[in-house]
């Protein structure tokens, strides 16, 4: 059975949508430390502060930090895809996991709400976090619709949307959190062992499927 899709480009996927997730934590994670003037620590899919930085109000700051950095790489790709580059485009779009944080922010998580509640509060800060989550990443979305072939496009859009979904779930939180609670290991700038060894073996990983010539067959 062939797979619709070549197993080297959705490797390539799968590598890249974890390497740009752990940008996500760690992005986090430096602006914690910018603010906090202290390290604090990451997981594969949390952060956490420092001792004591959970009080004061600028850490929301690195709250902020992860998901500004998910939702300019959206629109970048949906920039991309308006300019033709639909590799990079719909790579950018997709592998950022646009349904999650749609989900976070439509089901009341999430960092988006977090900082509504404490910036806004009141009623209308999930109304308007919601109605502002939705104008960043429908246009990208449009796009990324528009570059898909039409054949099939409906059920491949999907996929792209909600497949990558249960992959993440499935390698972090099932597979590698486990072992970084048995194999913590020492720590540098607030990091596992373990994490920053998986993170660089994705890296290159993701690096070398993307730009090394593929072998061609007889």
């Amino acid at each position: 059975m062939r797979l619709p899709v070549p197993p080297r480009a959705l490797a390539a996927f799968l590598a890249v949508q974890f390497v740009l997730g752990q940008a996500h934590e760690l992005t986090h994670h430096l602006a914690a430390r910018a603010v906090c003037g202290a390290w604090g620590t990451m997981t594969f899919d949390f952060f956490f502060l420092p001792e004591g930085g959970a009080g004061r109000p600028a850490a929301l700051w690195a709250t902020f930090a992860g998901p500004a950095l998910t939702y300019a790489l959206i629109l970048l790709g949906g920039l991309l895809l308006g300019r033709g580059a639909s590799r990079t485009g719909l790579l950018l779009v997709f592998a950022n996991l646009p349904l999650g944080r749609l989900a976070g922010v439509l089901s009341g998580h999430g960092d988006e709400l977090v900082l509504a509640r404490a910036w806004l509060g009141g009623p209308w800060a999930w109304p308007l976090v919601a109605a502002l989550a939705l104008a960043l990443l429908l246009p990208p979305l449009a796009q990324a619709w528009r570059a898909l072939p039409r054949s099939g496009r409906p059920g491949a859009f999907a996929a792209l949307l909600v497949l990558p979904l249960f992959a993440d779930l499935l390698l972090k939180r099932v597979l590698l959190a486990p072992l970084l609670v048995r194999l913590p290991g020492p720590a540098a700038f607030g990091l596992p062992a373990f994490l920053i060894l998986v993170d660089l073996a994705f890296a290159a990983t993701a690096a070398l499927l993307l730009w090394a010539p593929a072998r061609r067959t007889a």
